[in-house]
C-alpha cells in the first residue's frame, strides 16, 4: 500500500507518519529492521531501490518514508517511478 503525506502544513504531515510508523511498525526491532527515512536530496537510485524492493523482516509490512521528493535527482525519479508502476 502506497500513502502519499502532501502539503504545506509539515506538523499535520508529521503527525500522519507518526501514525502510520505507529501502525506498521510498532515495536523497536521492528522500527530497527522495517523502517527506512529517506531524504530525496542525499538519496540515489540504488539506495533508494534497495529501500524500495527490502521484504520486511520483523512485520508483515515495511515503512519507507520519502521527504523531498522533489529533489530526487533524475536517476532516483526513474526509479521510483518504475516502482510505482510495478506496485
Amino acid at each position: 500500500m502506497i500513502y502519499l503525506v502532501s502539503g504545506p502544513d509539515g506538523a499535520l504531515k508529521d503527525q500522519k507518519i507518526a501514525e502510520l510508523k505507529a501502525k506498521i511498525v510498532p515495536s523497536h526491532e521492528a522500527y530497527l529492521f522495517d523502517y527506512d527515512n529517506l531524504d530525496a536530496a542525499e538519496t540515489d537510485a540504488p539506495t533508494l531501490r534497495k529501500a524500495l524492493l527490502a521484504l520486511p523482516a520483523v512485520n508483515a509490512k515495511r515503512l519507507v518514508v520519502l521527504h523531498n521528493v522533489h529533489k530526487f535527482n533524475p536517476p532516483a525519479k526513474e526509479a521510483l517511478l518504475q516502482f510505482l508502476v510495478k506496485t
